[in-house]
């Protein structure tokens, strides 16, 4: 029975669609984009995809910027990113289909959010309670007032930004593929993709996942006062700094041609369910009792059950540690990605004289943006 149902979630997958949008890694034209990875699969690969070229067009890991990056970008691109201490930047944010480099404030993160997409249609749909087989998980961070991200051009001859100052990051694990090929869950099982991890703003996000493809996107927003040993806010700037730090570990395997598999299960390889325990992990202290409910799971792959793994972390309070094993309906805390900008873009246009952007919603700070009129 277990097979089966292994098997009817595999051909489920099948049937979804990845989000539009490695052999030899090396920075392309360096004189112009210092941050920008190529790749090629390699031998790790399955033989149908080794020697073509990985489609990274959108797919660019997200690199933490050193000393001399950020001496290039003074002297070749004419940006100067000055990091006050505790602010650190990285490359490779992608927004209005561009990547740029991003200053982020030390106490940047006021909430943040496990994201969980829903593709369309598939005959398993609601079969199981355990949950649709046809989705993603992602981590979405939102800034604090006075603590928003700064972008600047990343390559030479960049434009600057429309707007230099953004609230909102996604940081999502996906796979990249060959270009021009499809997304199929099935290769995701035969080592036809590599792995990365990437920084989005939430306009790219929010139009692609449901202005264009209608993907329900519900949210559960963390309060992760379970973890022992830090505050809400210390563990909100971990969760986020980490998902950076890991970033940078898919950077320097691109640079140095040694690549991370993509696994659609997270068997031999990682996926987006994956690659956010890590960054949970990195962390956190996993208590070993929820460990054998949730990790031991034959359906732990599956992109709802994320929501009641990171409760056994300790991200959605002290009192849900012990409840990691129900539904993880039972932990929905926000509206959903859809519903929280329709009820931000009736707020933006009520208020037109805070200036604010459609696209870039701060809908939990609504009253403190208010008193500061």
């Amino acid at each position: 029975m277990k097979k089966i149902l292994w098997l009817l979630a595999i051909s489920q997958l099948a049937s979804a669609q990845e989000h539009p949008g490695a052999g030899e890694a090396t920075s392309a034209s360096v004189t112009t984009d210092r941050f920008r990875v190529q790749a090629t699969f390699n031998e790790q690969f399955h033989p149908s995809v080794r020697g073509k070229t990985m489609d990274m067009k959108e797919r660019q890991p997200v690199h933490r910027l050193d000393a001399g990056d950020l001496a290039w970008l003074k002297e070749s691109v004419g940006v100067d990113v000055d990091l006050k201490p505790g602010e650190i930047a990285f490359a490779n944010f992608y927004c209005w289909g561009q990547d740029w480099v991003v200053k982020v404030p030390k106490d940047f993160a006021a909430q943040g959010f496990i994201q969980q997409e829903h593709y369309t249609g598939g005959a398993l749909k609601g079969l199981l309670e355990f949950g649709r087989f046809d989705g993603h998980a992602q981590m979405r961070f939102t800034s604090k007032i006075g603590q928003e991200l700064t972008l600047y051009p990343q390559r030479v001859g960049q434009a600057k930004p429309s707007r230099e100052k953004l609230a909102n990051v996604v940081f999502s694990g996906e796979a990249v593929r060959a270009e021009k090929a499809a997304f199929n869950p099935l290769d995701g099982l035969a080592k036809k993709y590599s792995m990365t991890l990437r920084a989005v703003c939430d306009e790219d996000k929010y139009r692609g996942m449901w202005e264009e493809l209608k993907h329900n996107t519900p949210q559960f927003q963390m309060h992760p006062d379970g973890v022992k040993g830090s505050t809400e806010n210390e563990m909100l700037q971990k969760l986020a700094r980490a998902s950076i730090d890991r970033g940078e570990q898919y950077y320097q395997d691109y640079r140095n041609r040694k690549y991370e598999l993509y696994n659609t299960i997270g068997k031999d390889g990682h996926s987006c369910i994956t690659v956010q325990k890590e960054i949970a992990d990195a962390v956190t202290v996993y208590p070993p009792l929820q460990k054998a409910i949730i990790e031991d799971s034959k359906f732990a792959f599956l992109p709802r059950r994320i929501v009641p793994g990171f409760a056994a972390r300790g991200l959605f309070g002290k009192a849900n540690v012990s409840r990691a094993w129900l539904s993880p309906e039972t932990f929905s805390n926000a509206p959903s990605y859809q519903d929280e900008y329709a009820q931000w873009g009736k707020f933006v246009q009520a208020h037109p004289e805070l200036g604010l952007n459609r696209y870039d919603s701060r809908w939990a700070q609504r009253e403190e943006l208010l008193k500061g009129r």
